[in-house]
């Protein structure tokens, strides 16, 4: 037995449902988000892949590794761990390498750190958490800030809705040859995945932030780029999908980003 209600929606919330629920009806869709927030456990784990040399930020980096560079007062990771927290995300695991004393020192308690000795790419950083996950987990890199905050409660609703093997926040860039371009099918289903393509032009990318299940770690064995040797595997063999974002994505990694960062970006 069903019982009808009604509900005040936000406008640009509802054209966010009207943006993923692909051939579902409205209230389906709606239905079906309801029944998985009631039904299932929020995801409570969560990478940030904060190891990198931020090579396009120096000289500043030389002293500061890039996830404490400084956006509005406060470190880049210091507001991703708020962000995360806000989610219901508390088990968070912090991969380094670049200047990772620091990095520790300034973070400090709450979260788990995993070091990398030497350069292993993004796919080996993230195989270092390894033994602190065991369900569905969020990855995000270092270097991301959003305005608004990314509904990754949401998110993960629609990662659990599609039985996706890997969700990918996704976003409209006017160029996406520095980001990964992303094409969907109507239900959202990622049908091609290219790494910076040389073309350029305007189209969705991936943003940075994903979904994925455990078995991503099968596609890694060592050194290895997410992006380049791990996605356009598991695109071809396993269901893999884009959840999407309209909101603004600052990649604080080039001086140009940390300028519009600094400039747009505030305090949720």
């Amino acid at each position: 037995m069903k019982s009808k209600i009604a509900i005040t929606v936000d406008e640009h919330l509802l054209s966010r449902i009207d943006a993923q629920r692909g051939l579902k009806s409205r209230s389906g869709y709606i239905e079906a988000l309801l029944r998985e927030g009631a039904t299932s456990r929020g995801i409570r784990n969560a990478v940030i892949l904060a190891g990198g040399e931020g090579t396009r930020l120096r000289p500043i980096t030389y002293e500061i590794p890039k996830p404490l560079v400084p956006v509005n007062g406060k470190a880049i990771i210091t507001r991703q761990i708020e962000m995360l927290q806000r989610a219901g995300i508390d088990n968070i695991i912090v991969a380094t390498h670049y200047k990772a004393d620091k990095v520790k020192a300034a973070v400090g308690k709450g979260v788990t750190f995993v070091d990398e000795s030497k350069p292993m790419g993004t796919g080996g950083a993230l195989l270092g958490a390894k033994d602190h996950l065991s369900d569905r987990f969020l990855v995000m890199n270092g270097d991301l800030l959003f305005k608004p905050l990314p509904n990754i409660p949401g998110m993960d609703a629609f990662h659990i809705e599609r039985k996706s093997f890997a969700s990918f926040l996704v976003t409209m860039r006017p160029d996406v040859s520095r980001f990964g371009r992303i094409t969907l099918a109507d239900d959202g289903k990622i049908t091609d995945f290219t790494e910076k393509p040389p073309e350029g032009g305007a189209g969705l990318i991936s943003v940075g932030m994903y979904i994925f299940e455990p078995g991503i770690f099968d596609y890694i064995k060592g050194k290895a780029s997410l992006e380049h040797d791990v996605f356009p595997k598991i695109q071809k063999e396993h269901p893999t999908f884009g959840y999407f974002y309209d909101g603004k994505m600052f990649d604080v990694g080039t001086f140009e980003e940390y300028e519009r960062a600094i400039k747009e970006w505030t305090v949720e």
